[in-house]
């Protein structure tokens, strides 16, 4: 994308030196965000990983209790204080497949577009100061 044309917008140094400002404290901004949008995709693959890694030991867990249970006497207090056991752990997996969808998927491809995009601005804010400072450079003092 061509940088903008600043003949009808821009007659003066000062006005050339305002604009600069005003797209260095975008940049900074917008900057900003990159960063903080790349920390938050870091910190989301950990927990990504964290959560799968607690998934997979409750998975083997519940079917540890499955197999006890099954040579259990059911409502013995064994059998109860198993089965509690048991549904604890299935509430957690199920707490834990509702995170992972919170980190994946659809969240996951919008927050990767927020970042292109926000990246493309970047790039289009610089070209434009670029050109606005060759333009500047054009102006009578």
């Amino acid at each position: 994308m061509p940088a903008i044309d600043f003949t009808p917008f821009i007659k003066t140094r000062s006005q050339a030196a305002e604009l600069d400002a005003a797209y260095t404290a975008r940049l900074v901004t917008l900057n900003k965000q990159l960063a903080d949008s790349a920390y938050s995709a870091n910190v989301a693959a950990q927990r990504a990983t964290e959560y799968q890694d607690e998934l997979d030991g409750l998975v083997s867990d519940i079917a540890n209790d499955d197999a006890q249970l099954a040579g259990m006497t059911v409502g013995s207090e064994r059998h109860t204080a198993r089965t509690d056991e048991r549904r604890k752990r299935n509430d957690r997996r199920e707490e834990i497949i509702a995170l992972q969808r919170s980190l994946g998927g659809v969240p996951a491809a919008q927050r990767a577009s927020e970042r292109k995009e926000t990246a493309a601005r970047v790039a289009a804010i610089t070209e434009d100061q670029t050109a606005l400072a060759t333009y500047k450079n054009g102006l009578p003092l």
